[in-house]
């Protein structure tokens, strides 16, 4: 059986504008310089304190732990304000499922935050696991948490994402590299990935026909 781990900022839900538009309060709050929300799909992908770090700038790095604790506590009060899942993305998962392949969710976003957004957003889904940020486990690219969700499973494993963070994880996890060209980085970004998909449904038709040609 196949198992199928997805990114969640940027590949499977579009979460940039309540990541920014939270961010900026917390900016304003401190009269800090606020961001344009295109800006952080750039600093997106590494875990909330890089997040912090890139959007005050290094003079302001003094302030980096207050403003994540502020972010952390604005952010989970505004989830899902404008947060969905892109176009096409229900259909690929329902493609999946009905394939037969598991299906589960690897993020560097608090897993709190994530645990919200999967009951809210993919409650009609039955991941077979689903992890985010927790304390004391490495953030991606680090594979050690793809490694422990996927151990004595057999079968092709495929891990999905947006960024070059997502295809060095999948990579150093020995997974199938699926990059997203629809989500927050460029498909430059996304050239060491072992396919590139233009839309949701280019991903299922990869992973179902993986192997059957």
């Amino acid at each position: 059986m196949k198992s199928a781990i997805f990114d969640l900022d940027g590949t499977l839900l579009n979460t940039i504008e309540d990541i920014g538009e939270s961010m900026n309060t917390v900016l304003k709050r401190h009269s800090l310089k606020t961001r344009d929300i295109s800006e952080y799909k750039i600093f997106v992908g590494n875990g909330a304190r890089v997040l912090t770090e890139r959007a005050i700038g290094p003079e302001n790095a003094a302030l980096t732990d207050t403003i994540l604790h502020e972010y952390k506590e604005e952010y989970a009060t505004n989830l899902v304000n404008r947060t969905i899942a892109y176009e096409g993305v229900y259909s690929m998962l329902d493609r999946l499922v009905k394939d037969g392949v598991r299906i589960g969710i690897f993020t560097n976003k608090p897993h709190a935050d994530m645990l919200v957004l999967k009951s809210k957003l993919f409650n009609m889904y039955e991941f077979f696991a689903a992890y985010g940020a927790r304390d004391g486990v490495p953030l991606k690219p680090d594979p050690s948490v793809l490694l422990d969700m996927t151990k004595g499973i057999d079968g092709e494993k495929f891990f999905i994402g947006d960024t070059s963070v997502d295809v060095l994880t999948g990579k150093n996890a020995g997974f199938v590299t699926v990059g997203c060209e629809w989500g927050f980085r460029s498909r430059s970004e996304l050239s060491g990935a072992d396919f590139i998909a233009e839309k949701p449904d280019d991903v299922a038709d990869h992973i179902i026909a993986y192997g059957n040609e």
